[in-house]
């Protein structure tokens, strides 16, 4: 890795914490730090989907700190701005991010927090500190800590509801796909007789919080959904079952229904007739686009970069189904400590690199001999610097606007099947124009 870190993809953990709470409907995050820090946070959210969720953005209630309360303490700033922001925005649920400037001066905000409650306002609080990690940890750390504190603020009915189900590991806006990833997660989990719990997305996002005590299993698709998952398994004895990633294709369905069967609830015979069905329309698709593919030559040599979750199911499905020959995978969410990061994928491509600078990335892809990149926006400049094809899969992405697709499940598999091969179809015929408009004029100019 370089000494100087080029263009990071990734805000900190207190970015992660933010993108997850605007998503959850009806939760309004109150920010005690800088203004430089909901202002990076809101250039990283634009970049993420180009789609904003709930209260995002400029709406986000801030201290805005200077040097006073920073010499001082800024316990009487954030007070003031817990209570203007209770009068302005109505929520079900206000949580409290400190920063790395209210950990140095030790604000205390746990007390903060109590007097909100106090006053009836339900509030939790987060210390969301950056310097302790990146996004991907406030995921999973601001969800466990939601989710520990909420009974202080509600009797939470733990009664258990016959076939629910929380989706974990999924994460707002750092997967640009997310929305439609949970909402073809939803499907497939719907379509074994079961109910979903996705907490994002959905009208009621605090109801569902409340509500995941009341499950039977969790479903954790990332390492990123652990922290939470167990938080959930200590207090209120929910299992829960970790895959590597989102299923992807219909084999990889396949395995997925056979542990949802397993699970209390589930309907077999549901699930059956539904995956069979599935799997006739799949082969139906896919055998649809035999000719071309071979007529075309549609084989590459592609590069991803991205999450390690969407690297590895995308990377594989390229490989086993569209021919793809994976040079080398770069996994830009194994930063920090060993035992915070995700595991390493088995069986995927020549090289596995971890790295989220944006530089090492470009020599890494300049010297690999790549056809096709999938990547971020960053990675697509790449690409048309070298003439080669691109596809954008994960953030920041600032060129595709991403509301319901997805690159999961049976639906992704067509998702993905045509936008990678309409990318090769395009640059060929693109390539095939340049050459014909080289030859016009050179006969002209004879």
């Amino acid at each position: 890795m370089h000494s100087i870190l080029k263009n990071p993809r990734h805000g900190c953990e207190l970015h992660g914490a933010l993108k997850t709470l605007e998503e959850i409907s009806g939760t309004v995050p109150i920010v005690h730090a800088n203004a430089g820090c909901v202002y990076q946070h809101y250039n990283f959210d634009r970049a993420g989907v180009l789609a904003a969720g709930g209260i995002s953005g400029p709406e986000i209630p801030a201290t805005e700190v200077i040097e006073k309360q920073i010499v001082f303490g800024g316990a009487s700033r954030l007070r003031e701005e817990i209570k203007n922001a209770a009068k302005v925005i109505e929520g079900r649920l206000y949580v409290i991010l400190g920063s790395c400037e209210a950990a140095m001066v030790g604000d205390d905000l746990a007390a903060m927090a109590k007097e909100a409650r106090d006053i009836s306002l339900p509030a939790l609080c987060y210390p969301a500190t950056g310097f302790r990690g990146g996004s991907h940890n406030g995921y999973a750390n601001v969800l466990q800590s939601v989710l520990q504190q909420l009974p202080e603020i509600k009797k939470l009915n733990t009664e258990k509801t016959k076939g629910l189900v929380n989706i974990l590991g999924i994460l707002p806006k750092t997967d640009v796909f997310y929305k439609g990833d949970l909402e073809e997660i939803r499907r497939l989990v719907e379509a074994a007789g079961l109910k979903a719990n996705i907490f994002f997305g959905t009208p009621d996002g605090v109801g569902d919080l409340e509500r995941s005590v009341q499950a039977g299993h969790t479903l954790v698709f990332s390492h990123w959904g652990i922290a939470p998952a167990e938080q959930l398994k200590s207090k209120y004895g929910i299992p829960y079952t970790v895959f590597d990633s989102l299923p992807l294709g219909i084999d990889e369905a396949k395995e997925f229904f056979a542990a949802l069967s397993a699970i209390p609830g589930a309907d077999r015979e549901k699930a059956k007739a539904f995956i069979e069905n599935e799997e006739q329309q799949y082969q139906f698709y896919f055998r649809s686009i035999s000719t071309v593919f071979f007529l075309e030559a549609l084989a590459r040599n592609v590069v991803l970069a991205g999450d390690t979750s969407s690297v590895n199911r995308i990377g594989k499905f390229l490989e086993k189904k569209l021919g793809a020959s994976v040079k080398a995978a770069i996994l830009t969410d194994r930063y920090g400590k060993d035992e915070n990061k995700p595991p390493l994928p088995e069986g995927l491509g020549e090289k596995i690199i971890e790295s989220s600078d944006s530089g090492e990335i470009e020599e890494i892809i300049r010297g690999s001999g790549a056809e096709f990149i999938l990547g971020s926006a960053w990675e697509t400049r790449i690409a048309k610097a070298l003439g080669i094809q691109s596809l954008v899969i994960s953030a920041p992405n600032s060129d595709r606007l991403l509301l319901h697709k997805t690159y999961a499940g049976i639906r992704g598999a067509y998702f993905l099947a045509e936008d990678y091969i309409s990318a090769i179809l395009q640059h060929k015929t693109e390539k095939e124009a340049e050459q014909r408009r080289l030859l016009e004029s050179l006969s002209v100019s004879l």
